[in-house]
């Protein structure tokens, strides 16, 4: 009986991991998508750009958008390393974190293509 449950508390921790990890990646994907438009349509971006967290770093950068890309990058990588770290010793609720966040990120690739309006 106790073999039994293992193996079923092992495909549940594979699951698990799984699905952080696909969560992960599609964070770590649109961010980088996100970045790749940023920089590719630079020119517009001040006069589109929505954050304005994100309008205040060009300004500083008299209008250009490295700074904000800058920072964007080191904020994606920071929270996707918090996300690993957490996950080593809360695969549950990490998971759901990541979720959470790829969900988001998901509405944002929605938005960046055109296919919902805020």
């Amino acid at each position: 009986m106790t073999n039994r449950t293992s193996g079923v508390n092992r495909k549940y921790d594979n699951l698990l991991l799984a699905s952080f990890l696909l969560f992960w990646a599609v964070i770590l994907l649109v961010s980088g998508y996100d970045t790749y438009l940023s920089i590719k349509y630079s020119d517009l971006l001040y006069q589109y750009e929505l954050n304005p967290v994100g309008i205040w770093l060009m300004d500083l950068d008299g209008g250009d958008v490295a700074l904000f890309m800058a920072i964007k990058t080191v904020g994606t990588v920071l929270a996707l390393g918090f996300l690993l770290l957490f996950m080593q010793k809360h695969l549950v609720k990490a998971t759901s974190v990541a979720a959470a966040m790829a969900l988001l990120q998901l509405v944002l690739f929605a938005f960046l293509n055109g296919w919902i309006n805020v």
